[in-house]
């Protein structure tokens, strides 16, 4: 039983680390990605994972962290508070008869935008 729970959940974080070392795949246009040039600095916030999840050793903070470090490798600035949020949830699903998961990674990143039919209005997007 405690060789499974460790395969388990050596499993959920060496898929996750395989992912996070991926080569992006874009599916917006140029034009949006645009959007996020010349970003320095963000505030994370990693959406709390389920109890399940945490169970199975996959955590809230783990994933903060992991997040953090690739954001730092990458040059940007990591701090409390910053005009720009990139916002992480995670969903972690346990299958009920075999040692498997199946996951949803939504990673959004949330900044001030200008209405440019009313330049005195302004509001957070999604970007």
């Amino acid at each position: 039983m405690r060789l499974t729970a460790f395969l388990s959940r050596h499993s959920i974080i060496l898929t996750l680390a395989l992912l996070l070392l991926t080569v992006p795949a874009w599916a917006d246009p140029p034009s949006e990605r645009a959007t996020l040039k010349g970003i320095t600095a963000v505030t994370v916030v990693v959406e709390d994972v389920e109890t399940g999840a945490e169970r199975s050793g996959f955590t809230t903070s783990q994933l903060q962290a992991d997040v953090e470090l690739r954001l730092r490798l990458a040059g940007i600035i990591v701090r409390p508070t910053s005009e720009g949020t990139l916002y992480v949830n995670a969903t972690i699903v346990k299958a009920k008869t075999h040692p498997l998961y199946a996951f949803k990674i939504q990673v959004q990143y949330r900044q001030g935008v200008v209405l440019s039919r009313a330049p005195e209005i302004s509001a957070v997007a999604t970007t």
